[in-house]
């Protein structure tokens, strides 16, 4: 609503991480808010939190599934984009269109795909996919950041309430992600012209 500033809503939990929580919220009786932001209103809050961009190292945003929150996400001044995709017609077209919108936004700029829930070998066939239709309809290349695989102990400890971060480290698919996300972090550090200090802002 414009009444805070950007810092006020950071939370800092330690070891160089940052988190700038995001969403509808709740108001003063707890209830959460029905209101969507608009897309004007999306620029708007991007403006603002970029403002804090300076302050970090590393800056992710989750910008989610909404094509217009992505592309909006990337004008505020974005290095590289990691798409999440998953197997099946719909999934593998939609990864495309994602890839497209920003090929045709900010031209260029590094895209990488991380299929989730398959396994390694369906993992590589689906990117094979998305990159041939990327070659041949766009030009360009994309790169595999990696399969992160489905994971039943994982569901099972978050619907039992156990915190993501105490559980992330036991499960398969939390230490694959945290493989593939190392990964991610040294191909930025590799191409960024600052040091590189492990400092985030995550934005949901």
């Amino acid at each position: 609503a414009g009444t805070l500033a950007p810092a006020n809503c950071v939370h800092d939990f330690g070891d160089g991480l940052s988190i700038l929580p995001g969403g509808p919220g709740t108001d003063a009786t707890g209830r959460r808010h029905t209101h969507v932001l608009s897309a004007g209103e999306r620029r708007s809050l991007f403006r603002r939190v970029s403002q804090l961009y300076r302050d970090y190292d590393v800056v992710i945003v989750d910008a989610g599934s909404r094509l217009d929150t992505v592309i909006t996400a990337g004008a505020a001044g974005a290095r590289r984009f990691i798409a999440v995709g998953g197997d099946g017609t719909v999934a593998i077209a939609a990864s495309y269109a994602l890839v497209k919108a920003i090929e045709l936004k900010s031209p260029g700029t590094p895209v990488d795909l991380i299929v989730n829930r398959q396994d390694d070998r369906r993992g590589r066939h689906v990117f094979d996919q998305v990159q041939e239709a990327s070659a041949r309809f766009l030009g360009r290349a994309l790169d595999f950041a990696g399969t992160i695989p489905e994971d039943g102990d994982l569901y099972a400890a978050a619907l039992s309430g156990q915190s993501l971060r105490l559980i992330a480290d036991r499960t398969i698919a939390g230490q694959t992600a945290g493989v593939l996300a190392r990964r991610l972090l040294v191909q930025l550090e590799d191409g960024a012209d600052f040091a590189f200090r492990h400092r985030y802002l995550g934005a949901r």
